[in-house]
């Protein structure tokens, strides 16, 4: 704990002295352009890698970036509230759904020798993944050339994308044009992080 006291202390006496206008403005009130959904993993820090400052985020983790669709809203209520309040009462402009290299969370679901039998919470949120994961067994099957957690990682950031859809709320601000969503997929070894495109159905470099 003593590293934690001391980043305390540092922020005190150092980052938040330097921005000690803005906390001041948000102490009473926040509108964060985007939500941003990433996993649990300690790796992956949304400010960070985006060099985000505070009042522009609004962020939702959890293990393996998963958004439950919305007739399964009330099995997993954390997630949708989140969505819920980032759209409907701070208005954000974008939605990024954002997963990572060596996910444990994926590599939970896709790898039959971890048993998750007495991590019944971890294992009821995993099934969230199945149609990733029967996707991904199907792509490596016909290609066994790709890593199949790459792939999985990468299909499951494609299919949070479409269950944020299923969200009625989400869904009438796409088509008025009022929300945007974004798939990124973050490299956590070279620092890289991948924009998804429809158009292309593939994950290109922002650079």
């Amino acid at each position: 704990m003593k590293t934690l006291f001391d980043g305390i202390k540092r922020f005190r006496e150092e980052y938040y002295k330097k921005h000690e206008q803005l906390y001041a403005e948000l102490h009473d009130s926040q509108s964060p352009h985007s939500l941003f959904i990433t996993c649990s993993d300690s790796r992956v820090l949304p400010e960070i890698i985006t060099s985000s400052i505070p009042g522009e985020l609004f962020i939702i983790r959890n293990i393996a970036n998963m958004v439950p669709i919305y007739h399964n809203s009330e099995d997993y209520l954390s997630v949708p509230s989140g969505v819920e309040y980032a759209v409907e009462i701070l208005n954000v402009q974008n939605i990024i759904i954002c997963g990572h290299s060596n996910c444990g969370g994926i590599a939970s679901m896709m790898n039959p020798k971890i048993n998750l039998e007495e991590l019944k919470f971890t294992a009821k949120w995993l099934e969230l993944g199945k149609t990733v994961k029967n996707k991904a067994n199907e792509l490596h099957i016909s290609d066994q050339s790709q890593n199949i957690y790459e792939t999985a990682e990468k299909l499951n950031v494609i299919e949070q994308m479409e269950h944020l859809k299923t969200y009625p709320f989400v869904s009438d601000r796409l088509k008025s044009n009022k929300l945007k969503i974004y798939g990124w997929y973050y490299k956590i070894d070279t620092g890289e992080i991948y924009n998804y495109d429809k158009a292309k159905n593939t994950f290109e470099l922002i650079d």
